[in-house]
């Protein structure tokens, strides 16, 4: 009797070893993607929270804002004062950078841009009132398509 392995084994464990590879590759690519769309979402939602939280305290404790100058004007940046130092949001490079007389900081993470970004002036004489809107776009680009979000806040000063 001989030993070893006939070439119609090896064929039929071959073809099986593919069929084994091929379905766990499918399954480890799903698994990947998934992941991506997920990492996607959360970064945009994430920055988005923060960026308007932010904003909102700042509001909260400006006293005056400068920029935009005027009621109904519209610019792409903002200053506010806030106690006696001058806060400043502005795009840089698809960086939302809030510079205050210390230094200037990123608020948005490294895995997302920002865009579309516009402060509009409202309110009377006595007081103002700053609609800000932008948009964040995920830098992760899963199959379906990069994730972004638009937001729109309105907030008021407090009065004096």
């Amino acid at each position: 009797m001989k030993k070893g392995v006939t070439l119609i084994e090896m064929l039929i464990y071959m073809g099986l070893l593919s069929i084994i590879l091929f379905v766990l590759t499918d399954i480890f690519t799903s698994v990947v993607s998934i992941q991506l769309e997920s990492e996607s979402a959360s970064s945009v939602d994430r920055d988005g929270q923060y960026i308007t939280s932010r904003y909102l305290y700042d509001m909260q404790k400006a006293r005056d804002v400068t920029l935009p100058a005027n009621l109904g004007d519209t610019t792409d940046s903002l200053a506010i004062l806030v106690g006696s130092d001058t806060v400043t949001y502005s795009n840089v490079d698809g960086s939302l950078v809030l510079t205050n007389n210390e230094s200037p900081n990123a608020l948005n993470s490294s895995d997302t841009f920002i865009s579309d970004m516009n402060f509009t002036r409202y309110g009377n004489a006595n007081r103002s009132a700053v609609k800000f809107s932008f948009t964040v776009t995920s830098k992760i680009r899963p199959k379906s398509g990069a994730q972004s979000r638009s937001y729109q806040i309105t907030q008021g000063l407090r009065p004096n």
